[in-house]
């Protein structure tokens, strides 16, 4: 039976539409190819399986094709239809190239000359609407129903029942994006709705899933960086078969399987490329990583249409997340994420006054559209489960109050944690050091609950070990939010590292570009001296990507025992084991291109794919505000990281530093070292360098880290992340004059030391434990041969 249409010409038109899924799990499947009778013209199937076809003569049965299922022919006989596919129960990986030339390579290779052409993100400018949904529940796909309902297990049936009508979590957000070529960006979310809470804190994870475009040689799915089958070189590491050619008016679709050739350590995706003959562009793409991360899998799906006719855009993307660790009862949770992209207008006349570093920022408005804004956005009206389930779980919500319950998550992003008119520093709430010994402290300050531009804090601390109480307290005054001008009056009595280097602007170089395990080092500190400081900071931005502060400072210091200063030259000279220092500091960070995201009710960075620098000048002053010793410091660091498609993420970190004059020993430069008989790996210090070997006024070091993750080996069962190390570091010291019982050496030759980490040797949903080795050799290679390599723990984190 065929299908009519009438329109106002004497033409008929014939027309179906309906939805194409699997005929077991009843998921949409994307990109089906859909042929007419016996023609070669047809349609494929959208992101959600759905289809609609229009025809000039009568459409009698339709030809169905896709990769892994058995093709189909599907007699019409309605006007609409849900037509049902049978899996063939193989998977990609079965993909087998024969002998000859294979034409999916041609294809391939003319995708890779036109991707430059191709990539919405070399445009001049665009700028689009998009409305995110993301619903998590539990993956029942796979469950025989009715055999559960009908069993014993009431506590399965309860779930089961609840599942089949309501979702665990359902998000949405409606979010407007400027673009504006080489580099800028600006997404605004509009709307935000997040079942059982009012904090859009939650409104990323819809957003943040996968690259926009699939045209950039690393693609990221989640937080990880996959090689892309389109990158330049990738036909020597996967694997491509032609599967299919779909014909589309003038134009033709080759469909591609691709995955990574045996043998072939990296990163890799598996999937599907739909390519286009016009100008050889990407129009759908189906991808997943090889293999899961952390026990969790992702597929992701994209499609792409022409926009004025010649600019190829993507305007719909779904990611569907799997939860290998994380249970509903007996049920992996899953995660179904669909974004819509609209409104799109490209080479639209933006200047870079339309951007500022927030590059993701939620309106204040967000939480609060009423219900026309979301009738009026949503590009798929909600179901009767959806509705039910913003009824039952904001319900829910409201009587748990689960928007305080997310603070424990709020604190582990932004390190405080709210309560009430207070926000409390979670890292100075427990540490240990071979000084203080167990540490413990709180560290509170007000927030905008109390007042939006001015806060007072205080903290207080006790020292198991040293049996000591350390206090403090500060005003901050909030002078100006556009150029964040900041003041803030100090007074603090506690403890710090003889030697140590730390820079004003360290807590806000981008996570991005840290190495996770910096901290660990920590653990064996075992000089400190004390001091009682007060102090003046303002700090401001400069430009959009620089920050300056200027302070000044009045501090007592009390040396670590046994160590004393002589204020005079011999034969007569006064020897004390305190001072004063009156002392004016001016610190600087350079991140060019560096971005932000305002969530968590502040500001976090995005990184930056550009170095990191900063700077430091401190000086000395003798008789002022009676500051006993003038000196000058000179401190720089520049820190670079960066991920290539073939040999993994690089991570460099240099620093320098010059005093002028003669100081006390807690003044010098004391190398960071962190060797020990049973040590945790810290970056950006020397592993096989006792503690306390080395001090100088003057340095120069640099740290070189090259994690290829499993680009070196990866077998079925042993997948480390691996991670090559050197270190170096050059200096003198020659003011030493004045110093009384300092008792170390100067590093005048160059120290060096190489090593290899296993990561994750042993790895759980978010962390990952494994081993290394590291070795000292050149100049200051220690006798005993044994004594140059340390062995080391390794702990990293997955956020």
């Amino acid at each position: 039976m065929s299908l009519l249409y009438s329109n106002n010409s004497r033409a008929q038109i014939f027309e179906i539409s309906g939805k194409v899924v699997d005929s077991i799990s009843k998921i949409p499947l994307p990109f089906v190819n859909i042929v007419v009778n016996s023609s070669k013209t047809g349609s494929t199937s959208d992101i959600d399986g759905k289809f609609s076809i229009k025809s000039a003569e009568p459409i009698n049965y339709l030809k169905l094709s896709y990769v892994g299922y058995f093709p189909q022919v599907f007699k019409v006989d309605k006007s609409t239809a849900t037509i049902f596919l049978t899996s063939k129960n193989i998977d990609l990986s079965e993909i087998t190239i024969l002998p000859g030339i294979n034409p999916a390579l041609r294809i391939i290779e003319n995708a890779i000359k036109n991707k430059e052409k191709n990539n919405p993100q070399n445009l001049s400018s665009f700028s689009y609407q998009s409305y995110n949904k993301m619903v998590f529940t539990a993956d029942l796909k796979d469950l025989n129903i009715d055999s559960i309902k009908n069993s014993k297990d009431t506590v399965s049936k309860r779930l089961i029942e609840f599942l089949e009508t309501h979702d665990i979590m359902l998000i949405e957000s409606v979010s407007k994006r400027l673009f504006l070529n080489p580099n800028f960006n600006k997404e605004k979310v509009i709307g935000s709705r997040i079942s059982g809470f009012s904090n859009p804190s939650f409104t990323l994870l819809a957003s943040q899933l996968q690259s926009f475009s699939f045209y950039s040689d690393l693609i990221k799915i989640s937080d990880k960086n996959y090689l892309n089958p389109i990158a330049n070189g990738s036909a020597n590491k996967y694997n491509f078969l032609l599967q299919d050619t779909i014909y589309q008016g003038n134009d033709t679709v080759f469909i591609i399987s691709y995955q990574s050739q045996k043998n072939k350590n990296f990163d890799a995706l598996k999937g599907l490329l739909y390519i286009n003959t016009n100008g050889y562009a990407l129009q759908n793409v189906i991808a997943e990583p090889e293999d899961p991360y952390n026990g969790t899998t992702m597929k992701i799906q994209q499609i792409y249409e022409l926009i004025d006719g010649k600019y190829w855009f993507p305007t719909q993307q779904n990611a569907d997340l799997k939860f290998n660790n994380l249970m509903i009862g007996k049920y992996r949770m899953v995660g179904i994420g669909r974004t819509s992209i609209t409104d799109i207008k490209v080479n639209i006349p933006l200047s870079k006054k339309d951007f500022d570093r927030l590059e993701f920022q939620i309106d204040n408005n967000a939480t609060g559209q009423d219900s026309n804004f979301w009738e009026k956005n949503r590009t798929d009206s909600l179901t009767k489960k959806n509705v039910d389930t913003y009824k039952l779980i904001d319900s829910i919500g409201k009587e748990g109050k689960l928007d305080q319950k997310v603070k424990g998550l709020e604190a582990l992003i932004t390190g405080k944690i709210p309560y009430h008119f207070l926000d409390l520093d979670l890292a100075e709430f427990i540490s240990v050091n071979k000084y203080e010994g167990l540490r413990l402290g709180i560290d509170a300050q007000t927030n905008s609950k109390i007042c939006e531009r001015i806060s007072v804090g205080g903290a207080f601390a006790y020292g198991f070990k040293d049996k000591q109480v350390k206090y403090g307290s500060r005003l901050s005054i909030l002078l100006n939010k556009a150029h964040e001008l900041n003041c803030t009056f100090a007074y603090a009595n506690d403890v710090e590292e003889c030697g140590s280097l730390s820079f004003y602007y360290d807590n806000k170089i981008p996570f991005q570009q840290k190495q996770q395990s910096e901290t660990y080092r920590k653990l064996l500190i075992n000089r400190m001296y004390k001091y009682e400081k007060y102090s003046f900071t303002t700090d401001f931005r400069i430009m959009q990507y620089a920050n300056v502060s200027l302070s000044l400072c009045n501090r007592t210091i009390q040396e670590f025992k046994p160590l004393k200063y002589a204020f005079s030259p011999e034969p007569v000279r006064v020897i004390k084991d305190n001072y004063l220092l009156t002392e004016i500091g001016l610190n600087f960070k350079f991140a060019y291109r560096e971005k932000y995201m305002e969530n968590f009710r502040s500001t976090i960075s995005l990184g930056t794919k550009y170095p990191v620098f900063l700077g430091q000048v401190i000086k000395g002053f003798n008789n002022l505000y009676n500051g006993e010793i003038e000196y000058t410091k000179y401190n720089a660091k520049l820190i670079y990281t960066f991920t290539t498609k073939t040999f993994g993420k690089s991570f460099i970190n240099l620093q320098a530093g010059y005093i002028s004059q003669a100081v006390p020993y807690s003044l010098l430069y004391t190398i960071p070292s962190s060797y020990s008989s049973f040590s945790v790996f810290s970056a950006n210090s020397f592993a096989t360098m006792r503690m306390n070997e080395f001090s100088c006024d003057k340095f120069v070091s640099a740290h070189f880290y090259q994690d290829f993750g499993k680009l070196l080996l990866k077998t079925k069962y042993f997948q480390p992340d691996i991670v090559f190390s050197t270190s170096a570091i050059i200096g003198n010291a020659t003011n030493t004059r004045n110093l009384v019982n300092a008792n170390f050496s100067v590093p005048d030759n160059t120290y060096l030391e190489s090593g290899i980490l296993f990561n994750s040797l042993i790895k759980s949903t978010i962390s990952g434990i494994g081993l290394g080795c590291f070795y000292r050799y050149g100049y200051y290679h220690l006798p005993k041969f044994k004594d140059n390599f340390t062995y080391t723990l390794s702990i990293t984190f997955t956020l």
